[in-house]
């Protein structure tokens, strides 16, 4: 009899087989939803070049690992406290992380894998943890998290490190709540190594220490110190020690300030709309005030994560109100925050039964363990395994219909009649079908509650795919990946190696640095990086204001007397050559007006089926051109050749080259030579006159679009 009862024990007779299944399934759907994303664009996602930066440094690290110097220098900053003195990687674990993806030799293609990686990762962790503490319903806060709010899926498809923020943040709550907090210290000193936000860890510890004050009604010091300790390990054991301190310091007290910043920083760290924070963010939303109304604090010990989890996401909530960069934490953890406080009331009558004394409740342990090996708990496994998938299953396809739907409204084809008469057949065809199968299903089932989850993820499923439609369209409007490529390698070949290259736009650094690495820059990863040397050096006057002011195309003053462009950024930055994108028409304008500039006309050669040259090709295009292209140079992968002339040349000038090559004036960028002396403006500046001088009043004063 026992071993027949031993025979019958299937698949549904551990959890913890039904949950390996989940998770592998949720691993695939999250994997492909971010595929889906990421490659969105060919270019290294996304928003800003950062991962530009992140990969090629991360390529630098291994090349200076494998030489035997460990940290190389950074040298390519050397106006601002990441001079090759003061330099601090604070993402050092994260480009660890990433240079297994630098090998390929396509760094490219190696930050969207990893990228993609990374984030697949972040949000399974999320999912990974509600499995773990048995939440019901796993395939529906599934689609929950997926569908939280566009905003993050965007943020979360960055090539940055949050996504490692993230999985570290899940590891330290599942601690915190296993009380495993011993493993808080190294868990603490990678995460000083991942990532400046490492804090995030220690105010974890601190919101759960409050915690277990409040529920258990005693004081245990042992999370907190942990997290200090792993931390101040981290800190120390550094190889930028004590220089890593100062600069985390500094950083803090510019971003964590109340008021307005000294200076402007990038984007991330100002608020989005509050409307449109509410409106992409709104299952996030409702979610939190899902989990408000159901936290049940009646008894304490057992509302002790309900709790922490509740402070936890409130605070990130604040916290991205205020600072757009945190809705890339906030949005997941409101669904673990709703998942937790509704555990209780998804498990039904069980949940009444579990609100026995806790003592009384330990003495009934080894009863319950022994009931849930029967063949009926294995009965009801099966049962509620196969009910979530049904519930599921109708409800993704219910939403899908429902979502092609909306989506004819909400993106209309062209306003031609046939396809108009085409639209509205599609519409009623997909309607009906639609209603007919809720119907269908509401009859069948009879039961209100499977009928409210299946709209409940049909809903769901409709946020998702218009969050995903707006994500994709998004990211595919990010700069083509070779973005500033013909400019840069014109600069690289042509101007003497070390020499600073002034760039109009701080947030350029990271895709300048990518294509060049013989030259240094004036600014870069951070505007606040520049102003904090000139405060550590007494700089008068600043430098970090007199390049606001140049970039922007105003009036430059020094002791009272105005300057002209040329001298000042030749004199008081070193550098010759300016890089600008052709964003800053202000200073563009007048500094080829002052006669100090003249520009450097960049221009590319491809083949009309876009295949890369032969030698020979190559050949017949250096003899053929003008003179003045003298100066060659193959990129992207040998499809591109590139030459630059001082001279605005016309297809008729390059000796019928066009006819044979497709022959285009880089647009992306502007490349200006400041002159040793001053001299007449272009003709083209003379007729345009001093027109442009009236009105260089204004430019993209934050310096990160």
């Amino acid at each position: 009899m026992v071993e027949g009862a031993k025979r019958r024990v299937g698949f549904f007779n551990g959890e913890t087989t039904i949950q390996a299944v989940f998770l592998v399934f949720g691993a695939i759907v999250i994997g492909l939803v971010i595929r889906k994303l990421q490659y969105a664009s060919q270019a290294i996602c996304c928003g800003d070049f950062d991962g530009y930066y992140h990969i090629k440094w991360s390529s630098l690290l291994w090349e200076g690992m494998r030489q035997g110097h460990f940290p190389p220098k950074f040298i390519w900053l050397p106006l601002t406290t990441l001079n090759p003195n003061d330099y601090v990687d604070h993402h050092l674990l994260f480009h660890f992380l990433q240079i297994p993806f630098t090998w390929s030799g396509d760094l490219r293609a190696g930050a969207k894998a990893a990228s993609w990686l990374f984030a697949t990762l972040a949000v399974l962790s999320c999912y990974w943890l509600m499995l773990r503490y048995r939440i019901r319903h796993a395939l529906i806060w599934l689609v929950a998290l997926l569908a939280c709010s566009a905003p993050f899926l965007y943020r979360l498809n960055m090539a940055k490190a949050p996504p490692v923020a993230i999985i570290f943040t899940v590891i330290g709550i599942y601690l915190l709540f296993e009380k495993k907090y011993l493993l808080l210290l190294p868990l603490a000193f990678l995460f000083v190594w991942a990532y400046s936000l490492f804090i995030i860890l220690t105010g974890m510890a601190v919101i759960w220490t409050l915690v277990i004050a409040w529920t258990e009604r005693r004081f245990d010091w042992r999370p907190l110190v942990w997290t200090v300790m792993g931390t101040i390990a981290g800190l120390v054991i550094n190889p930028y020690f004590p220089k890593d301190i100062s600069l985390f310091v500094e950083h803090f007290l510019i971003k964590a300030t109340l008021s307005g910043f000294t200076t402007e920083v990038g984007n991330e760290w100002y608020p989005y709309e509050s409307w449109y924070l509410l409106l992409n963010c709104g299952v996030a939303f409702i979610s939190m005030v899902v989990g408000y109304v159901a936290y049940d604090s009646a008894d304490r010990q057992r509302s002790a994560r309900s709790l922490f989890l509740l402070l936890f996401s409130t605070v990130l909530m604040i916290a991205s109100f205020r600072s757009r960069r945190w809705v890339e934490y906030w949005p997941p953890f409101a669904i673990l925050f709703a998942a937790f406080t509704l555990k209780p009331i998804l498990e039904g009558v069980r949940a009444h039964f579990t609100r026995l004394p806790s003592d009384v409740m330990e003495e009934l342990k080894p009863f319950l363990d022994r009931h849930e090996l029967s063949g009926e708990a294995e009965t009801e496994r099966r049962r509620d395994f196969w009910k979530e998938i049904e519930i599921a299953a109708v409800g993704i396809a219910l939403g899908l219909a429902a979502y092609f739907i909306f989506k004819q409204f909400a993106y209309p084809p062209p306003d031609v009649s046939r396809l108009a008469a085409l639209k509205a057949l599609k519409f009623i065809i997909a309607a009906v079908v639609t209603i007919s199968c809720l119907c269908a299903y509401v009859l069948w089932r009879r039961s209100l509650m499977k009928t409210f989850t299946v709209i409940l993820v049909a809903m769901l499923i409709i946020v998702l795919n218009f969050n995903l439609h707006e994500t994709r369209k998004e990211i595919a409007g990010d700069a083509e990946p070779d973005h500033y490529e013909a400019s840069m390698a014109w600069i690289r070949e042509n101007v003497p190696q070390g020499e600073m290259i002034f760039s109009t736009d701080w947030d350029d650094f990271p895709k300048m640095f990518y294509y060049d690495t013989k030259h240094t820059y004036v600014s870069g990863l951070d505007p606040t990086y520049l102003l904090d040397r000139d405060n550590q050096l007494k700089r008068d006057p600043s430098l970090a204001e007199l390049y606001k002011n140049i970039t922007l195309g105003k009036d430059v003053t020094i002791n009272n007397e105005r300057k002209e462009y040329g001298p000042v950024i030749r004199e008081r930055f070193g550098a010759r050559y300016v890089f600008s994108d052709n964003d800053h028409e202000d200073f563009i304008g007048r500094a080829l007006d002052s006669g100090w500039f003249e520009e450097v006309h960049i221009y590319t050669f491809e083949r009309k089926d876009g295949r890369a040259f032969t030698q020979k090709e190559i050949d017949t295009i250096e003899k053929t051109a003008p003179a003045e292209l003298n100066n060659w140079t193959l990129i992207t992968g040998g499809r591109r050749l590139v030459s630059g002339a001082t001279r605005d040349m016309m297809c008729t000038d390059v000796n019928g080259l066009c006819d044979q090559f497709v022959v285009n004036k880089d647009l992306d960028s502007t490349v200006l030579r400041i002159r040793d002396q001053k001299g007449q403006p272009p003709e083209e500046s003379k007729d345009e006159g001093d027109e442009g001088d009236d009105n260089d009043n204004g430019g993209d004063e934050q310096g990160n679009q």
